[in-house]
């Protein structure tokens, strides 16, 4: 089974736009991560699940018009920024495999701090442990093989910066 996480891509502050709705360096960041991941990473998932905020609508619906058409997407209660991750851990490792046995695979988009707490409890066994720098945009690709949690790969908008991947 395999869980890819995703920081939703930049928005614009609060302070120009209470919705914080994604900014164009974020659409561009997501539009080319999506474009970038066919190629290079292809996400083996028809299931995407965001918070409730804009911005993470925004940018699963952005990675599933371009790398993921035929995925599903649906906001989910319990993604937001300061939600408890051991509620996730427990649908990912109990209930999601016995929902979809044969296509377990799941995009999650989300937040800081929810998606470093996640990524520790998974890895470590506790949200208290921040184990990556998750900026804006990074894509990880959690694994679960019997019974533990790994990074398989992570990608963020630096990579695509740097070798110019656009």
């Amino acid at each position: 089974m395999e869980v890819y996480l995703l920081r939703h891509a930049q928005a614009v502050s609060e302070w120009q736009d209470a919705a914080q709705p994604l900014s164009l360096a974020g659409r561009q960041d997501i539009e080319r991560l999506a474009a970038w991941q066919q190629t290079n990473h292809p996400i083996k998932t028809d299931f995407i699940f965001h918070s409730e905020k804009l911005r993470a609508q925004q940018t699963a619906e952005i990675l599933r018009s371009i790398g993921l058409p035929g995925a599903s997407i649906e906001p989910r209660l319990g993604l937001m920024p300061n939600d408890s991750v051991e509620k996730l851990r427990e649908f990912l490792e109990i209930e999601w495999p016995h929902l979809h046995p044969n296509k377990p695979n799941l995009l999650i988009v989300g937040h800081l701090p929810y998606l470093d707490r996640l990524v520790s409890l998974l890895l470590h066994n506790t949200p208290d442990r921040p184990c990556l720098d998750i900026q804006p945009c990074t894509l990880i690709c959690l694994t679960s093989y019997y019974g533990s949690w790994m990074i398989k790969w992570v990608v963020s908008p630096e990579l695509f910066k740097a070798n110019s991947l656009k």
